[in-house]
């Protein structure tokens, strides 16, 4: 914690400055009031003090009326220090707002309680102070409208959903009456109807399925659910209104009762008695029944005869839970015509209830019988698709396989007919397969796996999918497999996995948040030209209020320059870590990537180092140039002073520039996949166009200038794809 000491006793002034010290607090000290003032109104200003109760320029109680009873959400915590001993003064000081006092000369025992007391007072009204402005922030996002109005019918608060539900922003509802919100023509009433409410306030919900409304800014009546709960211990009173829009509901229930009423499907809602209780009008047209005939006699009467004890079964199964799928059966109309009706059905068994959707399959069943006379066709078409297809008996036995999947087993047509598996695969191969095709026969289920077999040319990897076939009474008479070569799939999905693998490594190796200190604003961002990426940026505390922070480009792009930029990564972040000098990093990692890169690769770089405490930027650029940016928008081009890393094992990285660094500087660096940029007009973005994108949007944070950055490269070159890997790190110095 930081404190100010303001004493114009230099002796006490250093005892008490070196005591606070010893306890590890970070001490400021002022000689005169006016000095302590300053303190106080600048930046990051001290939340407790200890004052001097006389002073030059301004005294300890003057310090005290002018910090401690402001509107400031955080109002300074004052110890007076005095030699006066009188209650009348003690009165004074804690009456201009002083918290505390300690009497000179000091007693350091005293002194350090009455200080950990104020810390923890501060430390306690902090963390109230999050709390509070947490519950703000939950309340004004909240999904609920939340409206309070005072007990003259003006709204004191409303919160964002509250203003988008009545068309306003929240700020321009208060001190507006609460009547803005009803409609026009029961404005009137609902006052009274307000004020007999304050007259036995108390929790009440309103609502009945959309029958109370509101009036929205545009005129529009909008239903409405609402809550109102009197705010306990307040006075006068204090409503709060939570209100919930109802036009969705209401929407998807007209939506519902139009689906309900418009498909061509059947809807019918039955019991387990055997009687529809409602029907659709599509249903009713088809049957040529009124709704009433349908709801009053036993559905059964509607059935074909042959098909009344399967239905008879179904409601039975339906009565133990049991969905009916696909369930078809005949019907006969009013006039006498018969129809195939195909049902889906769920029951909920303990109201006796059963909801079905049919749809009418005549025409189906029809062409079904007539796709038979088709099937020697269909069996000529088959015999070409390249795909390994085959039907089976109940027993395993090749009924059928096309040219290709004769190819794979056994080389001609003839010679797979009856015979099974086992003839032309390994006998663990075959095992498997008559396992899957029994699990399809029994469940009725169709199977995909994927699997290798062995052919002429090696092993070949298979998305087989089985499925049963039926016969025209719907029992399983065989079943087919349809195989497709997916060996290049297979090799090309593990390209990607590994890929993918890489990418997820290569982004743990950026910075994941901001660096933990203060005295820095900083963000990065990478935008890959490919899969992997080949730049480099990483920013860490190398030592209290000391950053180093830097930016690296690989040559090239794809899986060599991704793992080159590992190395470089891990290379800097562990030599950072050990302290070394910014020239020796560079060197050693020169010296490492002269004896790993190819012949024909390098490696650019910018390192530099941030020192707070001596506000001075030390950097060396191999290749790469970096933008330093003052508050006045004055900018200053940091040049490389080498060249690249990885070419010469012989090169002096000793020529570290070194520069003094002011409060809100930038210090911006990128990669050439930024500067190099090209349009449509083969115009590079360039180092000019960085500086002034930047300069415009100085005041924005790190982050906020990076995205206007890409912002303006995409409207540059019309796209969000780069050609080039591209990063860029900015750091604000605070």
């Amino acid at each position: 914690m930081k404190i100010l000491v303001a004493e114009d006793d230099p002796v006490s002034l250093r005892l008490v400055q070196r005591f606070l010290e010893k306890l590890d607090y970070e001490v400021v000290t002022a000689t005169d009031g006016l000095e302590a003032a300053r303190i106080l109104e600048g930046t990051a200003a001290p939340e407790l003090a200890i004052l001097d109760w006389t002073m030059p320029g301004l005294t300890g109680i003057e310090i005290c009326r002018r910090f401690c009873q402001s509107e400031s959400p955080r109002p300074l915590h004052v110890i007076l220090l005095t030699a006066r001993a009188g209650s009348g003064d003690l009165v004074e000081g804690l009456a201009a707002g002083a918290s505390d006092y300690v009497r000179k000369p000091f007693d350091p025992e005293e002194l350090r309680a009455r200080v950990q007391v104020g810390a923890t007072i501060v430390e306690l009204r902090d963390r109230l102070i999050r709390r509070m402005q947490e519950f703000a922030d939950y309340l004004a996002d909240c999904p609920l409208g939340v409206v309070l109005v005072e007990e003259d019918g003006l709204i004191s608060y409303a919160n964002n959903r509250a203003g988008s539900i009545f068309g306003y922003a929240p700020e321009e509802l208060k001190r507006r009456p609460i009547e803005v919100l009803v409609p026009q023509q029961f404005r009137e009433q609902h006052t009274a109807v307000r004020e007999a409410y304050y007259r036995s306030a108390g929790t009440r919900m309103l609502s009945d399925r959309g029958s109370i409304y509101g009036q929205r800014r545009d005129g529009q009546l909008i239903p409405l659910a609402i809550g109102l709960n009197r705010i306990p211990r307040q006075a006068p009173v204090r409503t709060a209104c939570t209100i919930v829009d109802l036009t969705p509901l209401r929407t998807a229930e007209e939506q519902l009762d139009q689906f309900f009423e418009l498909s061509l499907d059947y809807f019918c809602i039955a019991n387990l008695d055997g009687y529809f209780l409602t029907t659709n009008p599509a249903f009713v047209e088809r049957m040529e029944y009124s709704e009433h005939e349908l709801t009053s006699r036993p559905l059964i009467e509607f059935v074909h005869p042959d098909d009344v004890s399967r239905v008879r079964e179904q409601i039975q199964r339906l009565g133990q839970g049991i969905q009916t799928i696909n369930f078809k059966i005949r019907t006969h109309s009013k006039s006498g015509a018969e129809y195939w009706i195909e049902w889906n059905a769920s029951s909920v068994p303990e109201k006796r209830m059963i909801y079905a959707v049919g749809r009418d399959i005549t025409e189906r069943i029809r062409t079904e019988q007539q796709l038979q006379y088709l099937q020697t066709r269909e069996r000529l078409l088959l015999n070409h698709i390249p795909a390994n297809i085959c039907i089976k008996d109940l027993d395993g036995r090749y009924e059928f396989v096309n040219q290709r999947h004769a190819e794979l087993i056994s080389g001609s047509l003839e010679n797979a007919i009856g015979k099974t598996a086992s003839h032309f695969f390994q006998e663990s191969v075959a095992r498997r397969i008559q396992l899957e095709e029994g699990r399809t026969i029994e469940s009725l289920d169709v199977i995909t796996v994927e699997e290798k077999l062995t052919v002429s040319g090696g092993d070949r990897d298979y998305l087989t999918v089985r499925f049963p076939l039926l016969d025209t009474d719907g029992s399983v008479c065989a079943v087919a497999s349809v195989s497709t070569d997916i060996s290049e799939t297979v090799r090309t999905r593990q390209i990607e996995r590994e890929l993918e693998i890489a990418q997820d490594f290569q982004r743990h190796l950026y910075p994941r948040a901001g660096v933990a200190t203060t005295g820095f604003e900083i963000a990065g961002i990478n935008e890959a030209a490919s899969r992997l990426c080949g730049d480099y940026y990483d920013y860490f505390e190398t030592r209290p209020r000391c950053l180093m922070v830097g930016v690296g480009d690989v040559s090239g792009h794809g899986v060599g320059p991704a793992l080159q930029m590992t190395n470089v990564s891990c290379l800097t972040r562990v030599l950072g870590r050990l302290r070394l000098p910014i020239q020796e990093i560079l060197a050693q990692v020169n010296d490492n990537l002269c004896q790993s890169l190819p012949f024909d690769s390098f490696v650019t770089m910018f390192l530099a180092e941030i020192d707070l405490g001596s506000q001075t930027l030390s950097y060396l650029g191999a290749g790469h140039e970096a933008l330093l940016i003052s508050a006045t928008g004055e900018v200053q081009r940091l040049t490389a002073a080498q060249c690249p890393l990885g070419i010469n094992p012989a090169a002096d990285f000793a020529e570290v520039t070194c520069q003094p660094i002011r409060s809100d500087d930038l210090l911006v660096l990128l990669t050439d996949g930024i500067i190099e940029t090209m349009n449509h007009r083969d115009q590079q973005f360039g180092m000019e166009r960085v500086a002034s994108v930047i300069c415009g949007h100085r005041r924005g944070t790190p982050q906020e200038i990076i995205d206007r950055l890409f912002d303006a490269m995409a409207e540059f070159t019309g796209s969000r794809l780069h050609a080039d890997d591209a990063t860029v790190v900015v750091v604000r110095i605070l």
